[in-house]
């Protein structure tokens, strides 16, 4: 605490809260269960997004359940035939972004 003049003082500073869990603290994993995958199109259906997403239960050690969510997203653009990965090459993956909770 800090006096500045009667009546006029700075309180301490709240406490920090506890940093959450992290996956150094896992003890045991259940079955991933993985959603189905979800398509979004863009403008005229030429270009288009697919998002994965996976939940996996787990265990910590002291003993509190929690879930591990694991994301992704790609992006594809149509061209001639076929659904082509959207990168820079052609040759690899364009991961948008992806993920872990």
């Amino acid at each position: 605490m800090v006096h500045r003049g009667v009546d006029r003082y700075v309180p301490p500073p709240p406490p920090v809260p506890p940093a959450p869990p992290s996956i150094a603290d896992v003890a045991s994993r259940g079955k991933t269960i993985t959603g189905r995958t979800v398509t979004d199109y863009g403008r005229a259906v030429w270009s288009r997004l697919r998002h994965d997403l996976s939940l996996t239960p787990v265990t910590l050690k002291d003993g509190k359940k929690a879930v591990i969510a694991t994301w992704e997203a790609v992006a594809e653009y149509y061209w001639g035939f076929s659904w082509y990965r959207d990168s820079a090459d052609g040759r690899s993956t364009a991961v948008v972004d992806r993920g872990t909770l």
